[in-house]
């Protein structure tokens, strides 16, 4: 499907879920869920930066283990900032598309990625209220360009001019949900293609809120370069995660190069028997190296578990 068509089937869609708003029905749904948005947004409260990590993590299939994950802060671009989180893996396909534009919806499938309950992206709204996403062509070759999926979200304006001259539209467009309309995007923004030209195939763009929001990702960035648990250690699907800061003239403030490779080993027990553990050597660079052991726990023995806990606690 070329870019054009990718631009008109974004259009037809936000439409259609625009058009609900001229339903008092949808409307009183539409309420409810604009409350669920900020609600979820603020249980996710210091977690916006590890929740588009593990969607960056959860866009490389599984079994590879050459991924990557670049993390910037612009504080120069916009007032307060821009903050951009790029991967590689997977383009945004049109599924993508539609959950990340429905609440408590994820095109994962269980044990697929880290995340699963599709609502740790609505973290974005205690630090930015226009997000953006840009991505390759899912159906290309993954080159440098971000000829794909690309779009923004309606925000109160863009309601308002939908509905036009009726009597209502400016509290309509007040309670409207974020995050529900995708509207395409004709410009890719330099820093974007500057993330492609390095392999990205996703990136995340958001126009930071305020001093607060911009101090919040400054925060993050220097806790996830130097957490005393690596946060690269379990993140077997990825070889690189940068994390940068740049201030004046463009040019990096901070920049943390965090690497990651694996050697897995087979392992027996006393007779001989292959073990229900597997275990690897991992090497995180100047993190350091680290055994890790992995094995499959059963459904049952696990929910046991987990009642048992919850029980001591309550």
């Amino acid at each position: 499907m070329a870019g054009v068509d990718r631009a008109e089937q974004l259009r037809r869609f936000g439409r259609s879920v625009l058009e609900g708003a001229r339903s008092e029905q949808v409307r009183r749904l539409a309420r409810q869920v604009n409350a669920v948005s900020y609600t979820s947004a603020r249980e996710y409260a210091g977690r916006s930066l590890f929740e588009l990590l593990q969607n960056g993590y959860d866009a490389h299939p599984r079994g590879r283990c050459d991924g990557q994950v670049h993390v910037l802060l612009d504080e120069e671009e916009g007032e307060w900032g821009t903050l951009y989180v790029a991967n590689g893996g997977t383009p945004f396909t049109w599924r993508n598309v539609e959950r990340v534009c429905e609440l408590a919806q994820s095109s994962k499938a269980v044990g697929e990625g880290i995340g699963n309950k599709g609502v740790g992206f609505r973290s974005v709204l205690l630090i930015s209220d226009a997000p953006e996403i840009f991505s390759a062509d899912p159906d290309g070759p993954n080159g440098p360009e971000l000829d794909g999926y690309c779009f923004r979200f309606a925000h109160r304006g863009d309601v308002e001019a939908f509905l036009g001259d009726e009597p209502n539209a400016h509290e309509v467009a007040a309670e409207f949900p974020p995050l529900q309309v995708p509207l395409p995007l004709d410009e890719v923004p330099t820093i974007c293609r500057e993330l492609a030209a390095e392999g990205h195939v996703t990136v995340v763009r958001l126009p930071l809120l305020n001093e607060a929001a911009r101090a919040e990702v400054r925060l993050r960035l220097r806790e996830l370069a130097e957490a005393k648990a690596p946060v690269m250690l379990f993140l077997d699907r990825l070889a690189s995660l940068t994390l940068e800061r740049r201030a004046t003239g463009g040019e990096a403030a901070e920049r943390w190069g965090l690497t990651r490779s694996e050697e897995r080993f087979a392992t027996t027990g006393t007779a001989g028997e292959q073990l229900a553990v597997s275990f690897a050597t991992v090497d995180l660079g100047l993190s350091g190296t680290f055994l890790v052991a992995r094995g499959s726990v059963e459904k049952e023995r696990l929910n046991s578990a987990l009642d048992e806990a919850v029980g001591l606690v309550f």
